[in-house]
């Protein structure tokens, strides 16, 4: 699902700003989940909100460097620079947590990017604006990764994600605001893909993918979702 939201996200830059297709894939995203699993919204309590929040805001980030890489890149070496955060992930345990990098993981970590180079990587190998913008992104998922993988130990996953989906909703909106880019006349075309983008590369794989943290390790969750 997260992986075939770089086609969409291409689709929907051709009619949209990128703060334009983040704050229409997050706010219905939002909506969505909220409707769905209403009942959760009681258990948003002062843990889970600041948790959130902070899953939000990194989420915001990432989104906003990947969608404007997408604008300088093709949607293939965006999704194999975004993959490198196999690579960061377990660094990034090792450095905060002191948690052990594991000799198998490792191995792991660095066969998905040769693998995922292989099946993306065309043409010229050379790094303009956008794959530089697309491994600022690769940084920024992997804190997303990992802080998801940590929260969603002792909070509730779903609460977490309503919550994170509206941090990054509003930081959406009032960036397109700020920028003189709210506006109510979306083409059609554009809508679509804000659609399939909020459904699939957003309710869906968010829910699947927080969930799922709950029982798997942070380096383990980057190897799988470079699947993308």
């Amino acid at each position: 699902m997260w992986g075939s939201g770089f086609i969409g996200m291409d689709i929907g830059l051709e009619y949209l700003t990128v703060f334009q297709l983040m704050a229409g894939r997050f706010i219905l995203a939002t909506m969505l989940l909220a409707l769905v699993f209403h009942k959760k919204l009681k258990l948003i309590t002062k843990s889970v909100l600041w948790k959130g929040a902070t899953l939000g805001a990194i989420l915001f980030f990432a989104f906003t460097l990947q969608t404007w890489g997408l604008e300088y890149t093709t949607p293939s070496k965006n999704a194999f620079l975004t993959a490198i955060n196999v690579i960061i992930v377990p660094i990034i345990a090792y450095l905060i947590y002191k948690r052990k990098i594991d000799r198998f993981e490792s191995l792991a970590a660095v066969l998905a990017v040769v693998g995922i180079g292989f099946l993306s990587l065309q043409g010229s190998m050379t790094i303009n604006i956008g794959d530089l913008l697309s491994i600022l992104c690769a940084v920024a998922f992997a804190f997303d990764i990992f802080y998801t993988n940590v929260f969603v130990k002792t909070e509730d996953a779903l609460a977490l994600t309503i919550v994170q989906f509206m941090t990054a909703s509003l930081l959406s909106l009032v960036t397109a605001g700020f920028l003189g880019e709210l506006t109510t006349n979306v083409p059609q075309e554009g809508l679509y893909a804000i659609v399939y983008l909020a459904i699939f590369g957003t309710v869906i794989a968010y829910v699947c993918q927080n969930i799922g943290m709950q029982y798997a390790n942070p380096t383990k969750s980057a190897i799988i979702l470079s699947t993308e």
